[in-house]
């Protein structure tokens, strides 16, 4: 009998793990059947920024370590960078010419690994091109390719065309389409963004419809970061706010074809439950796919437990060693305390090799071990 390549991972997944002396976990179910919680990776933008880097799922999925880890995942969060795949914007998204087409042809060929890994593709759409906002400079703290255009996310904007680009491109092939990310922390001017997000999720549940809700759309993809300066950060609570009326008055009815998307940092390095709070903040406003508690359903699509964090949990600057056996106990905990909590149907992991701007990794960034890879892959 012929095993699949996904049986082949999970077999392979079980053998890796007897050897180092841990059991294997269970398969998870299907995570859009909201009794399950599903299990993501993220390999950050640079995947296809450039493609054949470390990032890159063609490359991951070759190593001698991925079987595990794939074998333990249901998702693959792919960011498309629209700054590297339609540079310009007198070349279609699809232009061979385009000299954003390698960048495209590595979307492709990310996206037809991990569907013929059983995985199931989240695709992101990413960043503004300067054709697009028109923008060169940064606001001193974020860069010029997070400003919000002034064409705005209406049916008829670049961005509009862009989302509709994507889904004639992969709908059958990507399982989630998530509309931004994190945009009451990356993205500005903030002032009324929750507006411009209000556009967008309107915007892609239009494109959604006219495609028979071929993938789930995921929103608002929201930053759990917590800042005094709201001219830089909009804070969940301010933002969810602003955002619920916003969406009726744009008419939006959600459906089971849309699920609350966030970030969970704080939750995994802080302890405590954010996700509770943000679900009874939602409550029956939010006209989302219901979890089986009745809730709102909601998708952790990124989250981890960065080298800092340790010492934001601990109070205490930890040598190496130390730290990361540290950010291996507490990411097992996160992921333990989130697979028991109701209405979270997916935890995402932010990065598999460690982001020197961000390390989550559960690989140093040169690719050694951390334990949190055996956590990752064992709770």
């Amino acid at each position: 009998m012929r095993l699949t390549r996904r049986e082949a991972l999970a077999s392979a997944g079980a053998a890796w793990l007897a050897l180092r002396g841990a059991p294997a976990a269970a398969m998870p179910l299907d995570p859009r059947i909201p009794a399950a919680m599903g299990r993501g990776l993220d390999l950050t933008p640079q995947g296809i920024r450039v493609p054949g880097s470390p990032q890159d799922y063609t490359v991951l999925r070759a190593q001698p370590w991925a079987a595990p880890l794939i074998a333990h995942a249901t998702h693959l969060r792919i960011w498309v960078d629209w700054t590297v795949v339609q540079p310009r914007g007198d070349r279609a998204l699809d232009d061979p010419a385009s000299p954003g087409a390698p960048h495209l042809a590595a979307v492709d060929a990310q996206v037809d690994a991990a569907v013929a890994d059983g995985l199931q593709v989240i695709l992101l759409p990413y960043r503004y091109p300067r054709w697009v906002n028109r923008e060169t400079r940064s606001d001193g703290t974020k860069s010029a390719a997070y400003r919000l255009p002034d064409d705005g996310h209406g049916p008829y904007s670049p961005w509009a065309r862009f989302v509709e680009a994507l889904w004639d491109r992969y709908a059958g092939r990507m399982a989630c389409f998530e509309v931004v990310n994190e945009p009451n922390l990356q993205l500005w001017p903030q002032p009324d963004v929750a507006e411009r997000v209000a556009w967008m999720m309107a915007t892609v549940d239009a494109v959604a419809r006219r495609h028979g809700g071929a993938a789930t759309c995921l929103g608002p993809s929201i930053s759990d970061a917590e800042s005094d300066r709201p001219w830089r950060i909009t804070e969940r609570t301010p933002f969810v706010e602003a955002l619920l009326p916003a969406l009726a008055r744009r008419g939006f009815a959600g459906g089971d074809h849309w699920v609350w998307s966030f970030h969970n940092y704080n939750d995994c390095e802080l302890g405590g439950d954010r996700v509770g709070a943000m679900r009874r903040q939602l409550g029956d406003r939010w006209t989302g796919r219901r979890a089986a508690d009745g809730g709102p359903l909601a998708f952790a699509t990124e989250g981890g437990v960065r080298l800092v964090g340790v010492e934001r949990r601990r109070g205490v600057a930890y040598g190496a060693a130390r730290q990361r056996a540290e950010q291996a106990a507490m990411l097992a905990d996160a992921v333990g305390r989130y697979a028991s909590a109701p209405g979270v149907g997916l935890f995402t992991q932010y990065t598999v090799h460690a982001d020197p701007n961000y390390d989550c990794g559960l690989l140093e960034a040169d690719g050694t071990m951390r334990p949190a890879f055996d956590a990752w892959i064992g709770a």
